[in-house]
């Protein structure tokens, strides 16, 4: 069975990326992405760009629109592959990128040099336009700065869905605090502004504060999330965190009685 293949980093699934999950789904019944574990900006730049959504993110977002993956690492290795090395290595007919994508090693696998591959390896080669956006193509690159304004709208639009970060619930500090949190690491992760959320996980609302818990001292990125009528236990599973609007900046209280006051009054905010 011929299978159709695209390459990329796929990062957000964005509305960009999905019309060449469409492209590869009407030409074959074998669609493929050929993704990443980590961002190639970690090892062509030694500084990862931050993420629209986390490996296991990604992979379910894959997964709901009905294509295979295969993930690899890209490492400093697998970048000085040259173009012909890398596609020899995989088994397709059909192969669909984006309208700028370039891979091999120096970006040697460019329009040009494809189109003479595709002839010498017997592939079609199909290169798919961009997704505009009030004039504007879409891209990572343009939802990170939109995320980074907190323009949870926009975000929308371009994802096509509710922005969301997910993540696995670890272990928090053991505060003792009034109000439990599940707490998510998004160390690397593109965020919007510190500050107070309200959220929702599942059909369940609830308060989150993005930030590093000045008031306790604390340093590490987190999103703390307290669910509202929940008392069950999140601890290591994976879960997502839908960001519905903004309501206050993160600041330091001068103690836990303070800070609880303030909760309680964030989430009044809900109800209003």
């Amino acid at each position: 069975m011929s299978r159709a293949l695209t390459i990329g980093n796929f990062d957000g699934v964005h509305l960009g990326h999905q019309r060449i999950l469409e492209r590869l789904k009407q030409l074959s019944k074998k669609p493929t992405v050929f993704t990443f574990s980590n961002h190639p900006s970690e090892i062509l730049r030694e500084t990862s760009k931050p993420l629209l959504s986390t490996i296991e993110h990604k992979i379910a977002l894959l997964k709901k629109f009905g294509v295979e993956t295969i993930i690899e690492p890209f490492t400093e290795e697998f970048s000085k592959q040259t173009p012909e090395e890398f596609l020899s290595k995989l088994d397709f007919s059909h192969l669909v990128l984006g309208h700028d994508a370039a891979f091999g090693h120096k970006r040697e696998g460019q329009k040009e040099e494809l189109q003479r591959l595709s002839r010498k390896m017997g592939f079609s080669l199909e290169y798919i336009e961009p997704v505009h956006y009030q004039d504007r193509a879409i891209s990572s690159s343009y939802i990170r700065s939109v995320i980074e304004k907190g323009d949870f709208l926009t975000a929308s639009h371009l994802l096509s869905r509710p922005y969301s970060i997910q993540g696995r619930v670890i272990r928090g500090a053991g505060r003792g605090f009034l109000y439990p949190t599940a707490n998510i690491d998004v160390s690397t992760l593109c965020l919007p502004p510190l500050g107070v959320y309200s959220v929702r996980l599942n059909d369940q609302m609830g308060i989150a504060n993005l930030g590093v818990a000045p008031t306790f001292g604390e340093r590490q990125k987190l999103l703390e999330v307290h669910l509202l009528d929940f008392d069950g236990n999140l601890y290591d599973q994976m879960v997502e965190i839908v960001f519905l609007r903004f309501i206050r900046v993160e600041r330091k209280f001068a103690s836990k009685e303070a800070l609880a006051i303030q909760i309680k009054e964030d989430i009044e905010c809900l109800y209003q």
